[in-house]
């Protein structure tokens, strides 16, 4: 039996979508204090567990996430036991470092895969709308960075304890160039993100999502005519 076959791989795209959609609205169904403290960590953990298995046939960069994942582990485990000290402080930027790699890295490495498929099917068009949402995350970390060294980067924010809630919305409303006003980057370095974030995703779509769209159609079509 090959790799393919085995265990949890053949799912890969599913699982990966499945978490990367508990990370966006699994506070909707959690109390907030609860989700912010230990669902909300876990999901993000069982996350990089999912993006793992993208990885399977990439030894370097398998062995790289391997390493990420034990110190995102480890950092929001110190940041549990040590939340107010500087070990806590220097875990929340080890954090926001590996986080940020890792969803660049899967987010390229979802388009690649998807890319170069010889098959488009609804699986493959599963793993470019995970793509499209990690890109979200990339700009979360992005603009959690900014708002770290430079308070008061990005104007409307509220208390620390809606602070996720509030940075995930503005990347994405960002990402889709939606832009109600509430929420707003102040400084140059957060404006120069905001842009950058704005325009990725609408190269994401107008180019990588419509390209594969294309290949899916023609893939879809090839197998009706195939069947008759």
């Amino acid at each position: 039996m090959s790799m393919k076959d085995r265990g949890i791989y053949p799912y890969r795209y599913e699982l990966f979508f499945f978490s990367l959609l508990l990370i966006l609205f699994g506070s909707l169904f959690f109390p907030f204090g609860i989700y912010s403290s230990y669902v909300g960590p876990l999901i993000f953990i069982l996350n990089i567990l999912a993006g793992l298995q993208l990885m399977t046939k990439q030894k370097r960069l398998y062995h790289i996430c391997q390493v990420i994942f034990v110190a995102a582990l480890g950092t929001t485990i110190l940041e549990k036991v040590y939340p107010e000290s500087l070990g806590g402080n220097i875990a929340y930027q080890i954090k926001l470092l590996v986080y940020f790699f890792f969803y660049s890295v899967v987010t390229v490495q979802l388009i690649l895969q998807v890319w170069h498929a010889k098959e488009v099917n609804a699986r493959a068009m599963m793993a470019l709308m995970a793509g499209y949402i990690s890109l979200g995350l990339v700009g979360f970390f992005i603009f959690s960075t900014i708002e770290f060294y430079h308070p008061g980067s990005i104007h409307g924010l509220g208390s620390m304890e809606k602070l996720f809630d509030e940075m995930i919305y503005f990347s994405y409303i960002t990402l889709l160039t939606i832009g109600y006003g509430d929420i707003y980057p102040l400084t140059p370095v957060a404006q120069k993100a905001a842009i950058l974030i704005g325009l990725v995703g609408q190269f994401y779509l107008v180019i990588i999502m419509a390209v594969v769209l294309e290949k899916f159609t023609r893939f879809k079509k090839k197998k009706e005519t195939e069947e008759i």
